[in-house]
């Protein structure tokens, strides 16, 4: 499957990755964002993870999460976005690929082409 990802100086990107992954790894194996925009996963440490606005019409199709999902990712927003957040702020942890996501166009950074 392929995502679009507008990079911060406003460069097109089409990013494959496979169904299941996390779009912050699929972004961080892409490898051209370098890694200013990743960050280790507060509450899973393990992985990686990167704020992204996605594009509107694609909000109603990511996967619903859980309360205690949401509440993280707030709290993730709230503490490294601050006044760059934005209804469509995502963390990109959150977002699991999937048929539905295809073609789904994210901001990497301060862009927000829409």
């Amino acid at each position: 499957m392929q995502v679009f990802v507008i990079d911060h100086n406003g460069v097109r990107h089409t990013v494959r990755g496979l169904e299941g992954d996390t779009l912050a790894d699929t972004l961080l194996n892409y490898g051209r964002f370098g890694t200013d925009p990743f960050m280790p996963h507060v509450y899973d440490p393990s992985n990686v993870d990167c704020h992204v606005y996605v594009q509107g019409d694609y909000l109603e199709k990511l996967d619903q999460l859980t309360e205690e999902q949401q509440d993280e990712e707030r709290k993730l927003i709230d503490m490294h976005v601050r006044g760059k957040a934005r209804d469509n702020s995502r963390m990109a942890y959150y977002i699991k690929l999937a048929p539905q996501l295809n073609g789904m166009t994210v901001a990497v950074g301060e862009i927000e082409p829409w």
